[in-house]
């Protein structure tokens, strides 16, 4: 018996599709990213209780660290992300995010 050929098949893995068609050859493409977060609504001060404003302005300097933090790890990402797409355009100059 003889095989019915190649399959196409698609697998997506963390926001890189990898697809082999009709032809048997395999193919990467990108992912869109997910929707940005919608905006949040923003309260009035004059709504927010005394004792709520001082707890929030006590949290202002571990938020701060915290975002420093998130924009370091974001740098980082976006360098490997970077290094890996410079990667995959050795195989394939096409590719495109």
């Amino acid at each position: 018996p003889t095989s019915p050929g190649p399959l196409p098949i698609t697998l997506a893995v963390d926001r890189v599709i990898v697809r082999r068609r009709d032809d048997g050859v395999f193919y990467l493409t990108g992912q869109c990213c997910p929707e940005p977060f919608p905006e949040e609504q923003k309260v009035p001060a004059e709504s927010v209780p005394a004792a709520a404003r001082g707890q929030q302005l006590k949290q202002v300097p571990e938020l701060q660290r915290e975002l420093q933090t998130m924009k370091l790890a974001l740098a980082e990402a976006n360098m490997d992300k970077a290094r890996l797409l410079q990667e995959v355009q050795k195989y394939n100059p096409l590719f495109q995010l």
